[in-house]
């Protein structure tokens, strides 16, 4: 992450009670602004590919995929 230009926001999640009512795009838009008071002009994030809800969470707020990965992982 570019400290001059960008802003990462990192993992965070609502109570199982409050999902579903918008909580968590309202927190996440609340990241976005100030990191925007603070000058950034880049948001960088991430979750799993399959967390879908996040991801549609983002997308309302105008935010797009870059990338993904899988991690694979191997149990000995």
């Amino acid at each position: 992450c570019n400290s001059e230009t960008e802003a990462e926001l990192v993992l965070a999640g609502v109570h199982p009670e409050t999902q579903g009512k918008g909580l968590y795009g309202r927190l996440f838009a609340a990241g976005m602004a100030g990191a925007t008071r603070l000058g950034r002009e880049k948001i960088v994030t991430s979750t799993q590919v399959s967390t879908i809800p996040v991801q549609k969470a983002w997308s309302r707020l105008g935010l797009g995929m870059a990338r993904s990965y899988y991690t694979l992982h191997k149990w000995f």
